[in-house]
């Protein structure tokens, strides 16, 4: 049987995870030859690195399939990635994402040439850019947020820092995001609700 934990991942495909807790290490199983399924749950349920109001059963999930290459070697040829219990509403994103929440998300996002290392493959700096160049990727890949839109954008230019305001039917939130000059990407740092 394939050990998936020694797949050489040397191809375009990686997971990228962030939320209100740590991940703990995936359980992988066989569905079949080429296909393993993956789960991923909490690391610990502690105070500082979980929320009350989160689902205890949030799990990450996924896919993973495999192809055999010539020389015996396996390599990855497809990767699903899907999150069970996405941010759907003002009230759920005030209670998984507080400020220190946010900076510790924010602290966590690789530079470009640590993901150069990551993504050893000329897609790189898309890749980057698609995960976490735009604030609209950004918002649906890493703080998993669905169900709203962004309803207005304002930039700081002298503090290089935006205002985003992202609303769902419960209300809006608004994203203070500062820009890392290095990496050429905005990263959020703090968040507060809207008033109308």
């Amino acid at each position: 049987a394939l050990n998936i934990q020694r797949l050489d991942l040397d191809t375009d495909h990686y997971i990228t995870i962030h939320g209100p807790f740590i991940p703990g290490e995936p359980v992988i199983t066989a569905e079949s030859d080429h296909i393993f399924l993956y789960r991923m749950t909490p690391v610990n349920l502690e105070p500082d690195t979980f929320c009350p109001e989160y689902d205890k059963d949030c799990i990450w999930k996924g896919k993973i399939q495999v192809e055999q290459n010539a020389d015996g070697s396996f390599q990855v040829a497809q990767w699903e990635n899907s999150v069970i219990d996405p941010i759907t509403s003002r009230r759920k994103c005030m209670s998984y994402y507080p400020d220190s929440r946010l900076q510790v998300i924010g602290e966590s996002i690789p530079s470009r040439e640590e993901w150069k290392q990551l993504c050893l493959y000329d897609s790189a700096k898309s890749s980057y850019d698609d995960t976490f160049g735009d604030h609209r990727a950004y918002f649906e890949n890493c703080l998993n947020l669905l169900g709203g839109k962004i309803t207005d954008i304002t930039t700081d230019d002298a503090a290089q820092e935006k205002q985003i305001t992202y609303t769902w039917e419960d209300g809006a939130i608004i994203f203070y995001m500062a820009y890392r000059a290095e990496d050429d990407i905005w990263i959020p740092f703090r968040s507060v609700p809207k008033k109308w």
